[in-house]
């Protein structure tokens, strides 16, 4: 799993007050470019309060 603050230090180098919109549109890309259907997404899930984390396939 990787919360907002930790993917924004891996992608930046530091977290900053934008960071949770800046990875949101990023993700929400990502999700545009992988999932059959971004908007009900199978692959890039998001775990309320804690972050995004890939499901295993199959």
């Amino acid at each position: 799993m990787a919360s907002y603050s930790s993917l924004a230090e891996e992608a930046w180098g530091e977290t900053y007050p934008e960071a949770v919109d800046s990875i949101r549109v990023h993700i929400q890309r990502l999700r545009e470019k992988l999932e059959a259907d971004p908007s009900r997404p199978q692959l890039l899930l998001t775990k309320a309060g804690i972050g995004y984390f890939l499901a295993k396939p199959g």
